[in-house]
């Protein structure tokens, strides 16, 4: 994230938990297998939780965890990633203006 003029090092993972959920108006996740478990643990946010590439209209992707890999999976991965948060974001947008 450093080539990106981010800096991380304040950073920490949060677990995913029931006020995050029940606070959120729409849940994204990498993968399906983690979208499966938050419709799973969570039923009343089914209907509003999608993968990134779901969100997107996008029905076969994933965004694969890079960890441990080497540094152009690591790059990869982030333009995946910035694809879809601008896909998400156009969505957003568009819908607000209906």
């Amino acid at each position: 994230m450093v080539e990106e003029g981010i800096d991380l090092s304040a950073h920490g993972s949060t677990r995913f938990n029931k006020d995050l959920a029940r606070a959120a108006d729409i849940i994204l996740t990498m993968t399906r297998n983690q979208r499966d478990y938050v419709r799973q643990e969570y039923p009343e946010k089914a209907d509003s939780t999608f993968t990134l590439h779901e969100f997107c209209d996008d029905l076969s992707g994933e965004v694969l965890d890079p960890y441990g890999l080497g540094l152009s999976e690591y790059r990869s991965c982030l333009a995946e990633i910035k694809i879809l948060v601008d896909g998400v974001f156009n969505k957003i947008i568009e819908s607000r203006m209906r």
